[in-house]
């Protein structure tokens, strides 16, 4: 199963997402890696980095854009159950080579109408890409929307997801809300459901739950 966190936009958490998927996972006994498309900023090389030998061992790599190629990931596929690809945060070919090989598209949004308007170019790309899935012979790519740092409270939150509810992608059930435990916990290489905040490790078990059941 081949799993891209990915959006147009920077800071609408695909690397908190990616790698807290990761950590769940391999808790539910899944052999899991993490790889890590976006060069310039490397961000879950440099958690895992950080990740204690007393922890699961989570194999981070990251890729150049001409290795994001379905043979290269079918075969990287054979030694783990799961591959989770950290997307770029930027239109090009990256990016669409990244959707031409997942499996599952899980696309973080937050409250905000930059994101909003970042979904919206989004899925443009994501329509041409579709195009050359087809050509290689492949069937359509299954796309979810995360909500994620939501605060049900705001009306901001609330009428974005109003918005979202327009599209024809469907939307997971479990929000993710803007909890200082995610950026904490990345600090020191670990994942929400290995820390202390049972909030935060509560709601991310739940997202995970949910993403199971629609994928395994």
């Amino acid at each position: 199963m081949k799993i891209a966190v990915t959006n147009l936009k920077g800071g609408v958490g695909k690397t908190t997402i990616a790698i807290n998927l990761a950590v769940t996972l391999t808790q539910r006994g899944k052999s899991v890696c993490i790889i890590d498309t976006d060069k310039n900023q490397n961000s879950a090389v440099e958690w895992s980095m950080c990740r204690g030998e007393d922890r699961d061992t989570i194999q981070v790599f990251s890729i150049e854009t001409d290795q994001i190629k379905v043979k290269t990931l079918n075969d990287l596929e054979k030694k783990f159950d799961v591959l989770i690809l950290d997307g770029t945060p930027q239109i090009s070919e990256l990016a669409s080579r990244t959707i031409v090989v997942s499996d599952v598209i899980l696309i973080p949004i937050s409250a905000s109408l930059f994101d909003f308007r970042a979904f919206e170019k989004f899925l443009t790309l994501l329509e041409e890409t579709d195009k050359n899935r087809i050509a290689l012979g492949l069937d359509g790519v299954k796309s979810y929307i995360v909500l994620n740092k939501i605060n049900e409270r705001a009306n901001i939150s609330n009428e974005i997801i109003r918005g979202l509810e327009k599209y024809d992608i469907p939307i997971l059930n479990t929000k993710l809300g803007n909890r200082t435990a995610y950026a904490e916990t990345a600090l020191d290489g670990i994942g929400v459901t290995e820390g202390k905040d049972k909030k935060a490790s509560d709601e991310f078990n739940n997202l995970v739950t949910e993403i199971e059941q629609i994928l395994f």
